[in-house]
């Protein structure tokens, strides 16, 4: 559990903080941390979760705008998921395939995916770009050419 997740604890229940959206915290902290850490990849932006009153348009933006050493500049979606349900997941809606489609055209967009284990240690690792991504749902024979390492820093090269 990180140390965000860990704050929004005591309020949980008063502000009804889904789990899907805490899941989604430490999923990205991980991915900060291990996948893209801050001594190999320079946040350039990163989007805030709307809140419960109101909608941040800047939410419509995939989790991070990363530079690596090289200076190559992307964007990049982080999800985690518990499990493949009848061997696919449903890795976003079709409405924000269809945005990062248009951020893709800026910048090239990735997708780093969780699956099993817990969302701050999953058990598997997908990082694929979204050009190879054909809708809102990946299946496991998709994903498969894509697996990286678990808490292994991804690599510069595969920034393809």
């Amino acid at each position: 559990m990180s140390i965000l997740t860990r704050n929004y604890q005591p309020t949980r229940k008063e502000h009804q903080i889904p789990d899907e959206f805490l899941k989604g915290v430490d999923f990205e902290s991980y991915v900060r941390d291990y996948l893209f850490p801050k001594d190999k990849y320079t946040l350039i932006e990163r989007t805030c979760s709307p809140g419960k009153d109101s909608f941040v348009f800047s939410s419509k933006e995939p989790d991070f705008k990363l530079q690596s050493e090289s200076g190559k500049i992307f964007f990049l979606e982080a999800k985690y998921r518990d499990y493949f349900f009848d061997g696919a997941i449903e890795w976003c809606k079709f409405y924000q395939f269809s945005h990062y489609g248009d951020v893709d055209r800026i910048a090239p967009v990735y997708v780093i995916i969780g699956i099993g284990g817990q969302p701050d240690d999953p058990e598997r690792l997908f990082f694929l770009p979204l050009k190879v991504i054909k809708g809102d749902k990946l299946y496991r024979s998709t994903l498969q050419p894509y697996e990286v390492t678990v808490k292994k820093c991804v690599s510069e090269n595969q920034l393809v």
